[in-house]
């Protein structure tokens, strides 16, 4: 082979090394290609993975938020209506005990009643819906403040049934003097033996022996009035006569036993001790200072958990 032909092999052997080393680098190149492609396609990804994921921590918060202050405006609600509640149960009571003041027999001492009825459901009432709402501290709180307004209204209860047997007897007394005035115009009987007048007279010495004489008088279990001593126990004698005369489906025995239960710790009945209050005034003085006190705390527990900061990693697990 002569010079001219080795150098055409020399050329072509040349040729065929710099395709093949293009084909070579030609690849390189698209693998590398290739690679940061799927880098960024995978930074891309994470970082559409990452704002997906921000949306969605700031929906649940935002949820969670809303969650949670609903919460509050619930317990908000239900501590307001509490509040309300005790108010109403303390005012109907107030009213109950004035209207049996003025008159026991009237439309408005029965209405009295069914208010007073009505307002000690709506407490109970109301109670229940806080324990729903919580927590628990509040709840307990609530309870404390409802049972001391119900408290209460049991000792107006029993004044008022009190009121009403005094007022029944008061009544047989106006009864008998007008009965007597009405047979005094012909020679009627004395005063002083007709039934509804002796029974007040009985009962205003049996009162009178049981204020002055507490020594003599005890009470069982239930506060039932019995007498011990001399004093109270022939007061106490004299009255049951009185009250027997009267036929046993009169009013007048149903009063009596009220006043045995009720009446014989009223003030009417009792001496002032030293600090110018009787021992019954004592009792309302402490259910009183009682509720008050129970109000305090329950306004003191529902301010604390309204104020309590919240997270919405919390609101996030509640939800």
């Amino acid at each position: 082979m002569d010079l001219e032909g080795i150098g055409a092999v020399s050329a072509a052997g040349v040729a065929l090394l710099g395709i093949g080393g293009a084909l070579l680098v030609g690849r390189w190149q698209m693998r590398g290609a290739l690679r940061q492609a799927e880098e960024t396609t995978r930074a891309g990804l994470k970082q559409a993975e990452a704002t997906y994921r921000a949306a969605l921590d700031a929906v649940h918060a935002e949820s969670s938020a809303a969650f949670l202050q609903w919460r509050r405006g619930m317990q908000r609600e239900a501590a307001h209506a509490l509040l309300l509640a005790c108010d109403q149960v303390d005012a109907a009571g107030d009213r109950l005990k004035e209207a049996a003041r003025v008159d026991p027999h009237s439309l408005s001492h029965a209405q009295g009643e069914i208010d007073l009825a009505d307002a000690m459901h709506t407490l109970r009432s109301a109670t229940f819906a806080v324990e729903l709402e919580g927590p628990q501290p509040v709840y307990l709180e609530a309870v404390r403040y409802s049972k001391s307004a119900i408290a209460r209204a049991d000792w107006t209860r029993k004044e008022v049934r009190r009121i009403r047997a005094v007022a029944c007897l008061e009544r047989r007394r106006l009864e008998a003097i007008e009965a007597f005035e009405a047979g005094n115009i012909g020679g009627g009987a004395p005063l002083e033996s007709l039934p509804g007048y002796e029974v007040w007279q009985a009962f205003q010495l049996l009162m009178m022996a049981a204020k002055y004489h507490p020594d003599q008088v005890e009470r069982d279990r239930s506060g039932t009035f019995r007498p011990r001593g001399e004093q109270v126990r022939s007061a106490y004698r004299r009255f049951y006569a009185a009250v027997e005369a009267f036929p046993h489906s009169d009013s007048v025995h149903q009063h009596a036993r009220i006043l045995y239960q009720t009446g014989l710790q009223s003030t009417e009945f009792q001496v002032p001790l030293d600090g110018g209050q009787t021992p019954n005034e004592l009792v309302l003085q402490d259910i009183l200072n009682g509720q008050e006190s129970a109000r305090t705390a329950f306004i003191a527990a529902v301010s604390a958990e309204l104020a309590r900061p919240f997270h919405s990693s919390q609101g996030r697990h509640q939800v």
